[in-house]
């Protein structure tokens, strides 16, 4: 994860440390893009406090009895699973782990969640991600946004994760628990953007015109038709008021003048 405050915790792992007289920690695997949800208590992983429920505000402090614990910097509540029961995420951890076995194969799979994530994320012609308008049910509170270029997996906290993580593993896996199935539409426009934009067809350029040489006159020559066309009748019988008719008439007496020549 690329940004810390997005990196969830289970409260129940935590409630169990404090249990066995150990300092909180943080394990390794909360820190995986994938994980979304604790595989051994099969909860979701959270950023808010159970007290507050202000978010990415955790820190460890160390207690008057000697011992290490993750505190809410807001409330100053011990991060803790006894407020309330947590609901079970069995489904989001089995698709969960569906993603993260793809991700640690690498290669090509690896190259097609990282293509789905971004096309998830990229904006429509509105400017909200593609996600936000296929029906799904989002997680509560603000959409958070995603930084052109970075890898959306890597940058959103949990539960945005989870949504993305599943349907992730709808459009690649065709496996979609509890949530709305994929159009072939949306398949299809994930299809044209891993293939990326289409190169233009490459045309022969239009044959270029020879410019018409123009045989410009001595500046003299010039004058000397400029006075020619103010001294003629057809400059005297020019309509008096200015405008269109007025610019046609002189044009044709220079051009009467040039053709003359």
């Amino acid at each position: 994860m690329s940004d810390p405050a997005h990196r969830g915790v289970c409260p129940t792992c935590l409630d169990e440390d404090a249990e066995e007289g150990r300092d909180h920690y943080c394990r390794r695997s909360w820190a995986c893009v994938e994980a979304v949800a604790c595989p051994r208590h099969k909860i979701g992983l959270e950023i808010n406090c159970s007290g507050c429920f202000r978010s990415g505000l955790f820190q460890f402090r160390s207690t008057p009895v000697g011992v290490v614990r993750l505190f809410c910097r807001d409330c100053d509540a011990i991060v803790s699973a006894r407020r309330f029961p947590r609901r079970d995420q069995t489904d989001l951890l089995q698709v969960a782990s569906l993603v993260g076995e793809a991700i640690g194969k690498g290669g090509s799979e690896f190259e097609r969640i990282d293509a789905a994530s971004r096309f998830l994320w990229s904006p429509r012609p509105e400017g909200m991600p593609y996600i936000a308008a296929l029906g799904l049910s989002l997680p509560y509170g603000q959409r958070p946004s995603v930084a052109k270029g970075a890898a959306p997996l890597a940058s959103l906290p949990p539960a945005w994760r989870a949504i993305t993580t599943t349907t992730i593993a709808n459009l690649l896996f065709q496996v979609a628990p509890k949530t709305v199935p994929l159009s072939s539409s949306v398949r299809e426009a994930f299809r044209q953007f891993e293939q990326g934009p289409t190169e233009e067809c490459h045309q022969a350029p239009p044959p270029t015109r020879t410019a018409s040489v123009v045989n410009l006159r001595a500046e003299t020559e010039y004058r000397q038709l400029a006075r020619g066309i103010i001294q003629s009748e057809g400059w005297k019988s020019l309509p008096s008021k200015a405008g269109r008719a007025r610019n046609r008439a002189i044009g044709k007496l220079m051009l009467r003048a040039l053709n003359d020549e």
